[in-house]
């Protein structure tokens, strides 16, 4: 609030220029279909959900958890139409899709909904004489917890990386890391002898490279940064030269491993990058 609008100005900016939007509606809707499910038959999955969810709430017993199942359809069904304008108006490249991860939370608030009403449907099916409603929804309850959390253990790409990772230790360096880091930025330093390493980006995907040589930098106290103020939004303006620093400093490139022109002179090779001397 104190630097408002700061990168809310920007982003406003940005979503009513020519460089954004402009997505036919089919590729809009395939990009939110994708979340529901990433293969073809997605706009079914979306509609068997839908339909499941909003039939299990009707049929519900008239309550609080009924008014409560109701009322997270209609958040869904919000949420999906700011995604769709947000996704028509503010999404550059719809092939990215860590841009719309948020709205996962689109199918799992209708399976939650048909869980929460099969649930009181059950339980208001099994009430009988010798079995009261109270003790009856919390087994259920917990049955179909424990059987998320295992169906969720089990599920691909769930599970979390705990390696060590550390590129100022390279005999600590787990998977997760570029243990050829500390020997790369140390040649950087040794070449710039003291002046700024200038790093250029001619191509946007290996900017991975570029964010990993800035930490390495910062940490062993080699002065870099990135040329071009376009990368502020990503590298901060810590890191992003200034006129002075461009005018004196060394001149690097970083580049994807397959992307280096001929006759470039290679200063080092990390994992997921090439730095050369000079510009092309």
């Amino acid at each position: 609030m104190l630097r408002w609008p700061g990168n809310f100005g920007k982003y406003f900016a940005y979503s009513g220029s020519a460089r954004s939007g402009g997505h036919p509606v089919a590729q809009v809707a395939r990009y939110a279909l994708w979340f529901w499910w990433p293969h073809a038959g997605a706009w079914a999955v979306a509609l068997i959900l839908t339909l499941a969810a909003a039939g299990a709430a009707w049929r519900m017993p008239a309550g609080r958890l009924r008014r409560f199942c109701l009322a997270l359809l209609a958040v869904n069904a919000a949420s999906t139409v700011a995604f769709l304008a947000y996704t028509a108006a503010g999404v550059d490249e719809l092939n990215q899709y860590y841009i719309g991860y948020f709205y996962w939370s689109a199918p799992v608030i209708m399976i939650l909904v048909v869980l929460l009403a099969g649930t009181e449907l059950l339980a208001a099916r099994w009430s009988g004489p010798g079995t009261t409603r109270a003790l009856v929804v919390p087994w259920v309850a917990v049955a179909l917890a424990l059987a998320g959390c295992a169906a969720f253990a089990v599920a691909p790409q769930t599970r979390l990386s705990t390696d060590h990772a550390d590129p100022g230790d390279p005999t600590a360096t787990g998977p997760v890391a570029d243990p050829s880091l500390p020997a790369g930025v140390a040649r950087i330093g040794a070449l710039a002898a003291g002046r700024y390493a200038v790093l250029a980006v001619p191509q946007h995907d290996a900017w991975p490279a570029v964010t990993g040589i800035l930490v390495q930098a910062e940490r062993t106290e080699v002065p870099a940064c990135v040329a071009g103020p376009a990368w502020e939004f990503m590298m901060t303006s810590q890191f992003t030269c200034t006129r002075e620093e461009v005018a004196d400093g060394l001149r690097f490139s970083v580049w994807t491993p397959a992307g280096v022109p001929r006759g470039m002179p290679v200063v080092y090779r990390l994992r997921r990058g090439i730095v050369t001397n000079g510009t092309k």
